[in-house]
């Protein structure tokens, strides 16, 4: 991780590692997860975002960089942090941790072994690449099932494996910084702002398209409504479902609505970017 960037930073990949495992605790979701699948889920949070250089997936994709290339604009980015872990750890014996896995471990009561290497990297792979925005809506559809079926236990849809929970848990941690107590929501906006501003500015060196929530003169008025949306129509329908299915994340959709609020009065006074952050303390440095 850089350490230069605003926003994929190694602080990011470690709060999305305490905020997932924050909804591993909760028990409806405890009681379906092995020691094994905690450990692989919280790996895999610590390296969803390794290498991270700043520039989303459109970035990569409008440019044709060889991240692009060589991925062929499929999960540019998701693909090369997964990757670039793995490659770590094939290069040095030292930091090979899925080696100490049996590849022939028997299951008490099964009368076939299983290869936990290739278990644990199908799912840190997986993981991984659900992080992608462009799955959203298809982790939002899952989490939906899963309750639908619940409620309904004659409705016998695929509600998917235990996996499928993981992928739709951990894409909610990575998003999780509007449901954060408001100091630290604030510092994470004015990250992740700055970061998308930082592309924008080098697409407008570049005589590309800016891409969208990546313009720095639209943006700093526009803030607040900006949050409003995505809480609106990418937060609120994610965690609505997702608190239902477990209790223990109404303490995050809590604080959802409370930053929803904070968002609707700076809207309503106009507040500007120089403005909105500089009573803010940054509470992770």
């Amino acid at each position: 991780y850089s350490p230069l960037l605003p926003y994929h930073t190694a602080i990011h990949a470690a709060d999305v590692m305490m905020t997932m495992e924050w909804f591993l605790r909760a028990p409806a979701l405890a009681e379906q997860v092995s020691d094994l699948d905690h450990v692989m889920v919280l790996i895999s949070c610590a390296i969803h975002d390794v290498g991270h250089p700043g520039r989303n997936n459109l970035f990569h994709t409008k440019t044709m960089s060889p991240l692009a290339v060589t991925y062929n604009d499929k999960s540019v980015l998701e693909n090369m942090h997964v990757a670039s872990a793995f490659q770590a750890m094939v290069k040095d014996a030292r930091y090979n941790w899925l080696s100490q896995l049996r590849s022939n471990f028997l299951p008490d009561g099964a009368q076939k072994s299983v290869n936990l290497q290739q278990y644990v990297r199908r799912g840190v792979i997986d993981i991984v690449l659900g992080t992608d925005m462009t799955k959203h809506n298809q982790h939002q559809k899952a989490l939906n099932n899963r309750l639908a079926a619940r409620d309904n236990p004659s409705q016998t849809e695929a509600v998917g494996e235990a996996l499928e929970l993981l992928e739709a848990v951990v894409h909610a941690a990575d998003i999780s910084n509007p449901c954060k107590p408001k100091a630290m929501m604030l510092y994470w906006t004015q990250r992740v702002v700055d970061e998308f501003w930082a592309q924008g500015d080098e697409e407008m060196r570049l005589n590309i398209e800016v891409s969208p929530m990546c313009s720095r003169a639209a943006g700093e008025n526009s803030i607040p409504k900006q949050q409003l949306g995505f809480i609106d129509f990418v937060i609120a329908p994610y965690y609505t479902p997702l608190a239902q299915l477990l209790p223990e994340v109404e303490e995050a959709t809590k604080n959802m609505a409370e930053n929803r609020s904070f968002w609707a009065a700076k809207e309503e006074e106009q507040v500007h970017y120089s403005d909105l952050f500089k009573e803010n303390v940054a509470v992770l440095t």
